[in-house]
């Protein structure tokens, strides 16, 4: 059936998808993040264009192992060496050093990662294709303009674009097309910081347009979403404020929603957030990022949060740097999250990460994150646990070069949905996978 596969679709989405923090949420990447896209910020190196201008370039190329090439159930997993190459370009006015001009700054760049898998072996269900079929180029740009950074008032704009891709998902009941999405995230931003920044206001305004290929099976997803937020802080400590932030939303979908049925059909939402809380530093060595609020997502039909449970958002985030060597945290969250099948799943979730450098030389990164899912169909509800692990070890001969290896792992358990007592089709059913690579690499960025 295509409901079924279109959610087990959507599950796979979650390893890359792009998900917006509702409000003052901390930008912490958690798994591995592939081959770097960026030049290190303070990192020196650079070619310069001008006086004021600098040209950054890399390129970098893993080789390893894909477990799970196809999302496949228990049984169904199919394997393939593989290998990615990820060449950027970037153009900035910020110096070697990491400091930002007090005037404008930019940052630009773009990037496309290739990716290849090596095996000739037919592809589950379909023998008349290779799993080397599934080789793509992944594009990405990125660009961030600011208006006197720094300052008591200052602009921001900033856009991203990025092409997603991933193998169709394989089960025992068939397959779709390979899971193709178009993302492009905007925003501009207004700061205020009278009297040396001690008080702040920040008003944000954010796009983002979210799209699937037809045969993906989601395209019925297809949306634009407007998010505006105002954020208001105090410092009462040098680095540490108390903070009350607001943000109300409008997800609004892009196909004609009368030709889908049951839980397939997407409504209008206007999600609200709002929150009170700390961030900033407690001691020399540890900050943190506290808040509690009320929420709602505002479904124009369907199920909506309910409860405590529905409008309660909270985060506990804690990192610490015992050594200027180590960086350690962890965090815990709950909250509403927007779906693309159905209208969106409750969300408790933890993370931890740990940053080790060591000597000056040698750089390890270990992280992961486990979120219990419970999504809320028009028919039924289902639960999710989803983990994602990533580790990555490098080893730099020189500032601009590196060598090293990364782990990535993503797994999901989907347990079978449960009646809401909603009239409407029967919910797809869940998706159950287990997905492992590891890499070698090698790469420099100059």
């Amino acid at each position: 059936m295509t409901i079924r596969r279109s959610l087990q679709l959507a599950v796979c989405c979650a390893a890359f998808a792009l998900s917006r923090g509702a409000v003052a949420q901390s930008d912490i990447a958690i798994g591995y993040q592939g081959l770097p896209a960026k030049a290190l910020r303070g990192g020196g190196g650079g070619t310069q264009l001008s006086e004021s201008v600098l040209l950054h370039a890399g390129i970098g190329v893993e080789a390893g192992y894909d477990s799970n090439v196809f999302y496949g159930d228990k049984g169904f997993a199919v394997s393939s060496p593989i290998v990615r190459v990820l060449p950027f370009v970037e153009i900035t006015n910020a110096a070697r050093s990491g400091t930002v001009p007090s005037g404008v700054f930019f940052d630009i760049g773009v990037s496309a990662a290739y990716r290849r898998y090596l095996s000739n072996d037919p592809q589950p269900q379909s023998p008349n294709k290779k799993i080397s079929d599934e080789s793509e180029f992944l594009p990405s740009a990125n660009g961030i303009v600011e208006f006197s950074p720094g300052q008591t008032l200052s602009i921001l704009v900033s856009d991203v674009f990025s092409r997603f891709e991933d193998a169709p998902y394989i089960t025992s009941t068939g397959r779709t097309g390979p899971l193709i999405r178009y993302v492009n995230s905007s925003s501009a931003q207004l700061r205020f910081a009278p009297g040396g920044g001690r008080l702040q206001s920040t008003v944000r305004y954010d796009n983002t347009y979210d799209a699937f290929s037809s045969d993906s099976g989601l395209s019925f997803a297809n949306s634009i979403n407007h998010q505006l937020t105002l954020d208001l802080s105090w410092k009462w400590l040098p680095k540490t404020a108390i903070f009350v932030s607001a943000s109300q939303g409008y997800v609004s979908y892009l196909n004609d929603q009368s030709m889908q049925m049951g839980d397939t059909r997407k409504v209008d939402s206007y999600p609200f957030h709002s929150a009170v809380g700390l961030r900033g530093l407690v001691t020399q060595k540890t900050s943190v990022n506290l808040w509690v609020g009320y929420s709602n997502a505002i479904y124009v039909s369907g199920p909506n949060p309910e409860g405590l449970q529905g409008h309660i958002n909270a985060n506990a985030e804690v990192t610490v740097r015992p050594t200027v060597l180590t960086t350690l945290g962890a965090n815990y969250r709950h909250d509403f999250q927007n779906a693309v099948i159905g209208n969106f799943y409750y969300v408790d979730g933890g993370a931890a990460w740990l940053q080790q450098m060591v000597g000056s030389r040698v750089s390890a990164t270990l992280s992961g994150r486990y979120e219990h899912r419970v999504f809320q169909f028009i028919s039924a509800r289902r639960t999710d646990n989803f983990l994602q692990l990533g580790a990555v070890v490098d080893f730099h001969p020189k500032p601009w070069g590196y060598i090293g290896a990364a782990y990535s792992s993503v797994i999901n358990d989907s347990a079978v949905p449960e009646a809401s007592g909603m009239p409407g089709t029967p919910a797809p059913s869940g998706a159950n996978y287990v997905k492992h690579q590891i890499f070698g690499r090698v790469g420099v960025t100059y």
